[in-house]
């Protein structure tokens, strides 16, 4: 998985928030535009997106278990407040 500065997904933000509304083929449109006009945030953004894809295609949010006990899950449960 990428590393990103806290910076850098400050400025991948809102490019991302516009990228995850589209469909794969605008997206790839998108992309390309993008790259004419800023190459460093383009290049990010398509990495992100191949995570995505391979995460996807093992179907880790499918398979992800965290094996409590009794078979609780963590649904409504909160771990952390960030603020």
């Amino acid at each position: 998985m990428s590393k990103l500065s806290s910076d850098a997904w400050k400025a991948l933000s809102p490019y991302l928030d516009d990228a995850l509304e589209m469909g794969d083929d605008e997206r790839s449109v998108w992309l390309t535009s993008l790259r004419t006009r800023n190459p460093e945030i383009a290049e990010h953004l398509e990495i992100l997106f191949q995570e995505h894809r391979a995460l996807a295609k093992e179907g880790f949010l499918e398979t992800f278990s965290v094996g409590l006990p009794g078979g609780l899950g963590l649904a409504g449960q909160t771990f952390a407040s960030i603020h």
